[in-house]
């Protein structure tokens, strides 16, 4: 049979990995259990060497060119003699959190919702990692003052949902260390290419003006979707019906201002004509920021 719980080829084997490869070896069965009595939305997380969180028909999240790159980037910007300190914020179910805590880094995943954070426990106490921790928050409420500072801060899936993307990324500046980096995963308002998908056109206001910080933005508003589906119960805004998504100038503009002189835009996580397809159509970015040029 298949193995899905072989280690993946981006990661350095540490200790907290090789406890992973044994209870992947060696289940705790009632935990296991649990666990698969859950219903399960989007990350795929290995449990067993044959079994994960969706089943073997979709690839691991550790095998997620986003999850790599995240982690290449970690070791490519930040350096300390000490474990890292990284924030995921919108953590959803723990994936990213879990294979993030798997390279011996110190990790807090943010979630605003019980159900999500309820995965993300689970998933922690299931391989007993001491350096994962969840904390149910809206991230609304991040302070340097009650949080402190971290070495890196993952923004995956989460900026498009808030209602003032530009004074949270001068929240994201102040939370990350001198020498870190923040990795932005986000929509954007479509341009001219990808507003002839109308993938969100139903959702999505005609262009306007935002004023923060002394500077004038361009963007969206996105009517937050408030349906009963399971997706949009746990994946939406917690805290906002609408939310602002600004053109790639914009978000490039504002992440500038906050306090990241150097902001990388990535492209090579696909083959880079679907990479430019799944952009246009989704109208996405990926943006790599760091506090030091």
């Amino acid at each position: 049979m298949h193995s899905i719980g072989l280690r993946y080829p981006d990661a350095r084997v540490n200790e907290t990995d090789l406890k992973i490869r044994d209870i992947l070896q060696n289940p705790d069965r009632r935990r296991l259990e649990a666990i698969r009595r859950l219903e399960w939305t989007g990350h795929n997380i290995p449990l067993s060497e044959t079994e994960s969180t969706l089943g073997r028909d979709k690839g691991l999240i550790g095998d997620d060119p986003r999850t790599t790159t995240i982690k290449s980037l970690i070791r490519r910007f930040v350096a300390s003699p000490r474990p890292l300190r990284i924030l995921d914020l919108g953590s959803l179910e723990g994936g990213l959190s879990f294979e993030l805590a798997r390279e011996g880094w110190d990790v807090t995943g943010m979630e605003g919702r019980a159900g999500n954070l309820e995965k993300g426990e689970m998933i922690r106490e299931y391989f007993g990692l001491d350096n994962l921790r969840f904390e149910l928050r809206d991230v609304k409420t991040l302070s340097p003052e009650r949080d402190g500072r971290f070495d890196a801060v993952v923004c995956c899936g989460l900026l498009y949902h808030l209602d003032n993307p530009f004074a949270f990324l001068r929240t994201l500046r102040a939370i990350t260390a001198d020498d870190g980096l923040l990795f932005v995963d986000t929509h954007v308002a479509p341009d001219e290419t990808s507003a002839r998908h109308e993938t969100y056109a139903a959702h999505l206001s005609g262009l306007v003006s935002f004023d923060h910080g002394g500077h004038r933005y361009e963007g969206c508003w996105f009517a937050e979707p408030s349906g009963g589906s399971t997706v949009e119960q746990q994946w939406s805004a917690i805290s906002n019906e609408r939310s602002f998504w600004p053109t790639r100038r914009s978000l490039i503009s504002a992440t500038y201002h906050a306090g990241f002189p150097k902001i990388l835009e990535l492209f090579g996580m696909f083959d880079i004509d679907r990479e430019f397809g799944l952009r246009e159509q989704f109208s996405r970015l990926y943006l790599a920021a760091v506090t030091r040029l």
